[in-house]
């Protein structure tokens, strides 16, 4: 897993699939949440976990996004069944998941639950992985926390 405090690869930021959080630490943080299986109990309660924390994310200039290896038209159906507010990215090869460390295998192609939140300079100010998919949740309040911690940083992104 990629760890706290190491920047994200150059060749990592150049993924197709990467352009929206790309995009986003333009303007400011961003947060992003990996989990295994669009439609799943798991999936749905940690999805709206960040669902309710997202007006608070916002709040501190946060973007977030949730990544899975599911198709795109899951992905899609899934956000419109949760009415997501933050977009999902469909990792289905888990070149994204497998560069962030967080591929459980290549057989089944999944990612294991985690949580990165990432600074405007590229940096990674946390990182989280699940040790048990089936029972624990990544937690929005330690992303609110790392962004808090970094917030003095970013006094104009909301400005933006």
């Amino acid at each position: 897993m990629l760890p706290t405090g190491r920047q994200l690869p150059l060749w990592l930021l150049a993924s197709p699939l990467m352009e929206g959080p790309v995009t986003a630490l333009e303007r400011g943080p961003v947060v992003i949440h990996f989990f295994p299986l669009s439609f799943s109990d798991g999936c749905q309660i940690q999805n709206r976990r960040f669902q309710r924390a997202y007006p608070d994310l916002v709040a501190m200039g946060a973007e977030v996004f949730g990544i899975s290896t599911d198709a795109p038209e899951f992905q899609a159906a899934f956000s419109q069944m949760l009415g997501l507010p933050f977009p999902l990215i469909s990792d289905q090869d888990g070149h994204v998941a497998s560069a962030f460390g967080v591929l459980r295998d290549t057989e089944t192609v999944r990612a294991h639950r985690a949580l990165f939140v990432i600074g405007v300079d590229n940096w990674i100010i946390e990182a989280w992985q699940s040790p048990n998919d089936l029972e624990v949740f990544p937690d929005p309040a330690l992303a609110k926390k790392a962004l808090e911690s970094r917030v003095s940083e970013w006094p104009t992104l909301k400005e933006v």
